[in-house]
């Protein structure tokens, strides 16, 4: 039984999307298509986080099965420069959490030696 089995929202966190996977934070961009194709092969419908948020207060329970937010924490570059695309080439809406102090700057978080940039 897999982690999809049951019929329950799902929010998938996601930070950084690279060609060569630098450290368990990141996703290969060809693991990143995969994925989303699977979940839409699925039948799986991705939302916005805000109306995940009120279907759960409103207490919708039925409607909450099969939905899938993302999201993007950081906000690293990447995102805007692929991630962005892929989703919106799919229609898949995503939430970006950004770390606005370091807009245009190196993340002073390192990764495996690496920085990368928000």
């Amino acid at each position: 039984m897999n982690a999809f089995s049951k019929n329950y929202y799902k929010i998938l966190r996601y930070h950084s999307i690279e060609s060569i996977i630098s450290d368990r934070n990141s996703v290969s961009l060809i693991n990143f298509v995969n994925q989303l194709q699977w979940l839409k092969e699925n039948k799986y419908e991705f939302i916005q986080i805000n109306k995940l948020l009120n279907l759960i207060k409103n207490r919708k329970h039925k409607e909450l099965r099969k939905k899938i937010v993302i999201t993007f924490d950081s906000g690293y570059k990447n995102f805007i420069e692929v991630g962005f695309n892929v989703l919106n080439k799919y229609n898949i809406p995503a939430t970006i959490f950004l770390v606005t102090e370091m807009i245009g700057k190196k993340a002073y978080w390192i990764v495996r030696g690496k920085n990368h940039y928000i």
